[in-house]
């Protein structure tokens, strides 16, 4: 009897032992398979319609200018900080040895600047705006954000349609390079309801588009995603290339490469051995890939599990398609909300 009571004892540590086990497997997939974005409270937006315009601490004239501290001339390590002339400047100073300088901050004539939910109405003609500090991407993390004014003869008011239905909002299903014009072409205009979706797996919950290149020596899968009012877009390029010494049809490759800079790149390469066809057969290879292969690219999709913030699309009350992006640190001057999302159902 006691033999077995041992027994028993073991037999029910080792159950609880598995149970646990798939508990913490479970938890880790579901972590894996979870994306988060942080959604400022946009609700108007102001676009930047003229050059050199001049962003203040106060809705008037005399308010301190926004200013530009820079590191450094334009080295690898380059950040940048904004602050305001009359009360800030003691903190920014030019710097012979390092090569900081400060130039006054304009925004960019096009730019969507979003306008402070809790003074969405015009001050004497100034409208409140989150401003970002440039962030450059071989050194990021520095960037800051400020609250600062705009006179209303140098931008036009675009209101966020609270009452769109993001699911018929458009956006190209693609970009490509025309070498002839030398400039970006935009695909075709599609809605989320076009989109694929897989049928089993970790990923049925993803939405996607995988388009191949008019050369044929690229596919370009892009991910929308719903949060609030906007449609959030995340895209990443794969090279094709034709391997004729290869067995299987399609190989799906992560591969690293040495840049200009002597940095490393990491993408993704797929390698067929069809000549004729090969962007066809990468684009059926995409299509059918297994849960393994399709987290690849779930992986380069969204970096570190977050949604990409960079092509935001939305519909304004005018019944048009706005598109913008933001940096995230934005949510340290206009109130955000976390969202996140399974990619599995």
């Amino acid at each position: 009897m006691i033999e077995k009571s041992r027994f028993g004892k073991q037999n029910y540590c080792l159950v609880i032992g598995l149970v646990l086990l798939l508990f913490l497997f479970q938890k880790a997939v579901a972590q894996i398979n979870k994306l988060t974005v942080k959604v400022p409270d946009f609700k108007r937006f102001v676009i930047v319609t003229q050059d050199n315009v001049n962003l203040r601490r106060t809705p008037s004239v005399n308010g301190g200018k926004l200013m530009r501290w820079n590191s450094d001339g334009g080295s690898y390590d380059t950040y940048c900080k904004i602050f305001f002339a009359d009360t800030e400047s003691k903190l920014y100073r030019p710097n012979s040895m390092t090569g900081a300088f400060v130039e006054t901050f304009h925004p960019m004539n096009g730019d969507f600047l979003p306008v402070n939910p809790n003074s969405i109405e015009s001050q004497n003609g100034w409208y409140q705006v989150g401003v970002i500090a440039n962030s450059y991407g071989e050194n990021p993390g520095h960037a800051n954000a400020k609250l600062a004014w705009i006179k209303g003869d140098f931008c036009k008011v675009v209101d966020v349609d609270m009452n769109a239905k993001p699911s018929q909002i458009a956006f190209p299903r693609n970009f490509s390079y025309d070498e002839e014009r030398e400039e970006e072409v935009k695909g075709p205009l599609v809605t989320i309801r076009e989109g694929l979706r897989r049928k089993s797996g970790l990923y049925t919950n993803l939405t996607f588009f995988v388009t191949a290149s008019p050369d044929g020596n690229s596919i370009l899968v892009t991910a929308p995603i719903l949060s609030s009012h906007f449609v959030f877009i995340a895209r990443t390029s794969i090279d094709v290339q034709y391997d004729s010494e290869q067995k299987s049809a399609v190989v799906l490759h992560e591969v690293e490469e040495e840049n200009e800079m002597g940095d490393v790149d990491t993408f993704l390469r797929l390698t067929t051995n069809t000549e004729a066809q090969k962007s066809k057969a990468a684009v059926n290879y995409i299509l059918a890939a297994s849960d393994q292969v399709f987290g690849k690219l779930v992986k380069f999709l969204f970096p570190e599990n977050k949604i990409p913030t960079d092509e935001v699309y939305f519909m304004d009350t005018e019944g048009k398609c706005q598109s913008f992006g933001y940096d995230p640190i934005v949510s340290s001057v206009i109130p955000a909300k976390s969202s996140s999302m399974s990619l599995q159902k």
